[in-house]
């Protein structure tokens, strides 16, 4: 298996109710590995971005973990630590994935507590690259 030389920035940025996605950094580097398969929705894991092919086909995924900061842990003088959700306020987040030239879209997957099926509708993106080796 080829190891990928450049990896792809992607910039997310957020407010409470939508997400975008700035063009892609093309960087000279390898990327962070991703261990394990694919998530499958509702049942592996709570949030994921996917690269895809025109035909939907994943390519690579990165598993995140909060990355809107809507989880905040409280740690006590007794050890214990309690867990608090708060709603998503605006910021950014980013995430390095391997470049794969056949990719063409980027999917944010979401699993939400406040939805009745706990899944969010996937968001994608159109995977637009600048600068670098892309």
């Amino acid at each position: 298996m080829d190891v990928p030389l450049t990896t792809l920035r992607l910039r997310f940025r957020y407010t409470p109710t939508t997400v975008t996605l700035e063009p892609a950094v093309v960087e000279d580097m390898v990327a962070p590995s991703s261990p394990g398969e694919r998530p499958e929705v509702g049942v592996s894991a709570r949030m994921w971005v996917e690269l895809q092919d025109d035909n939907g086909e994943p390519l690579t995924h990165r598993l995140l973990r909060d990355p809107f900061g809507t989880i905040v842990e409280e740690h006590r003088e007794d050890g214990s630590i309690t867990r608090h959700d708060r709603s998503r306020q605006s910021g950014r987040f980013e995430v390095l994935m391997p470049e794969k030239p056949e990719a063409t879209k980027v999917v944010l997957w979401s699993v939400r507590a406040d939805d009745p099926d706990g899944v969010s509708k996937p968001q994608s993106f159109p995977l637009v690259r600048r600068g670098g080796a892309a």
